[in-house]
This record gives C-alpha cells, structure tokens and sequence, in this order.
C-alpha cells in the first residue's frame, strides 16, 4: 500500500519501506504519513539509514514558501525500532507547523509564483513520475504532453489503456489502474530556485485574471472544434456498412470476443472491416466516432468529445444472427 492510499488509516502494527534512491517520495511529508500510521509499534525497512536521514533533511515535502532547514533529529524517529504513534506525530506536526507559520509571517506581504515552460513542466514532471513509479508506456511522453496542454482532462495511455495522468495547472498525478500504483506531484517539488519569483498580491490578482481570460478562450475554442467534429462525425456516420449476419459473423474483432453471433444495433462497419462505434451524448446525439480493428487498436476522431459520452448496447435491441 502506498503513503498516498494510507492516510487516514491506522493499524496497531505498521511496516514502512523507505528507499533512499526515491527522491520524489523521500520527504518529511510522507515520512509522517507513513510513520503516524502506526497505534503501537512501527518498524521501518531501507536500504541506507544514513541516506534516508540525509534526505529527509534536505527535504521536507511542504509549500516551498515553508521550507526552512529542519533537523531529522526532531522528528523523534527511531530508523530501526519505531516510536508509538502518539509521540511521533505531535513531534513532527509541532514542528512543521512552527516552520510554517514563521514563514508565512515573515512572507505574508509577497506571494510566490512560478516562471516554467511548458516543455520545462513537462521534463520535470515525466523525470519525476519515471523515478517514482514503473512506466511501461511507449506513450507516456505523448500521453503527458496532451495532459500539459489539457489542464484537467484525465487522459488515458499505455498498451491496454491501463494508465490515467491528469494535471490541474501547477500539479497533476499519475495513477497505474492495473496495479494500484498512484504518483501525485507538483511545481513545488522542483528544487530549483531560480524559477520561483517573488511578487505582489496585486500582480497575483492580476495574473490569475489574465490566466483565466486565457483558459476561458482556450474552452470555448475547443468546444467550438468539437461541435465541427460532431458534425463531421454525423455525415461520416451514414456512409458507412450497417450490421447484418454477414459482417457480424465474419468480423476477426468480433470473433475473438466471441461476440460475433448478435447484431449489435447503432454499430456499423468499414470497407477493411473496421467497427465503427457512435459515441453519443447523454440527448443520444453522436458526437464522435471510435473505430475498433481486427487486433482491438481504438482510435477516435481528431478533436471529438470522449469526455461524458459513450455507447449503449441496449439488451433488448439485440438480435441473435441467423
């Protein structure tokens, strides 16, 4: 189970696994989630007592604007026998809050923000989930570039589509579906300070609204583009093959599904025996298409809404081919 997955939990005995080697996880932050699990007794594993320490120093997980040196020593941890829940947790929180809310004093008239590329973001970030999580996508970096230029839009990759990145603007993550492995990350992971720049709460207001206008008109842009692509969808839509017995029965897709036997009603297939899917929205209007081949590759139409629409196999509109 990961840091990420346990908090909130709480179990009487608690084994926690620190590898010295993840820099990403490595951090004061979810040193104390995965500590403070523990009600009794706690018992962690790593490869090097003395890097962990020594990273954990280095790092502490929180806003950079809160980063201050702060000792390991006054986390109260034992790296081989663990202390009780209790202790640990109020050690680690009196300190991190203390931290904290000096920084904020001392910071409260300025505000930070970051100066990164997009291509910059997108280093970071793919350097970031390939050293935290096993990446076994020949798409990733396409999958995470379309993720960067699509904030919040969840998009899907890998060989079976088993992979989910999303990013929100200044963090995103990374969630495996086929092994549960998930990996969150954000600017302020990178430790690079020349990027970050100080400036008014007047200029923030400012550059908030300006990014705002910007992702308002990249909306309606992309909104206009789809309802083009519906349109196209549509006329394409009534060119292609109705299903019969014969296309159904012969398709390789359908046959190794073992599905081949029903005429699926709404599906409709191409002249090299593609299937072609509607994808429709909820009003039942289509509003892209998905096309399936014989060894189950999917694509969609350039520019289609995926989003919030699908298609529907109706059991009672199916009929048994004879």
């Amino acid at each position: 189970m990961t840091a990420h997955k346990a908090q909130g939990l709480s179990r009487k005995y608690v084994i926690a696994a620190c590898e010295s080697y993840r820099d990403e996880l490595t951090t004061q932050k979810n040193f104390y989630v995965e500590i403070s699990r523990a009600e009794q007794e706690l018992i962690i594993v790593t490869d090097s007592k003395e890097k962990i320490i020594e990273k954990l120093k280095e790092n502490t997980g929180i806003e950079i604007s809160a980063r201050e040196h702060q000792g390991v020593d006054a986390l109260g941890v034992n790296m081989v026998i663990a202390s009780t829940k209790k202790k640990v947790a109020n050690n680690l929180k009196s300190h991190a809050e203390k931290s904290h809310d000096e920084s904020a004093h001392t910071e409260s008239k300025k505000t930070y923000i970051h100066d990164y590329q997009p291509h910059e973001i997108r280093e970071h970030f793919l350097g970031a989930i390939k050293s935290s999580i096993i990446l076994e996508a020949k798409d990733a970096e396409i999958a995470i570039s379309k993720a960067l230029e699509n904030k919040s839009d969840k998009i899907r990759f890998g060989q079976k589509k088993e992979y989910e990145v999303c990013w929100h603007g200044e963090a995103g993550y990374v969630k495996n579906y086929k092994t549960g492995e998930y990996f969150d990350w954000g600017l302020n992971s990178i430790k690079d300070g020349k990027k970050i720049t100080k400036i008014s709460k007047e200029e923030f207001k400012q550059k908030q609204t300006e990014t705002k206008k910007a992702g308002d008109e990249l909306e309606k842009q992309k909104t206009a583009e789809e309802k083009v692509v519906a349109e196209k969808a549509k006329k394409y839509f009534e060119g292609f093959f109705k299903a019969s017995s014969v296309n159904t029965s012969q398709n390789k897709y359908l046959q190794r599904k073992g599905i081949n036997q029903k005429i699926i009603e709404g599906i409709k297939f191409t002249k090299d025996d593609k299937l072609v899917v509607p994808v429709h929205d909820n009003k039942g209007v289509i509003q892209s298409l998905q096309f399936i081949d014989a060894d189950g590759k999917k694509t969609f139409l350039t520019g289609g809404k995926k989003m919030g629409n699908f298609f529907m196999i109706d059991s009672a509109k199916v009929d048994t081919v004879s």
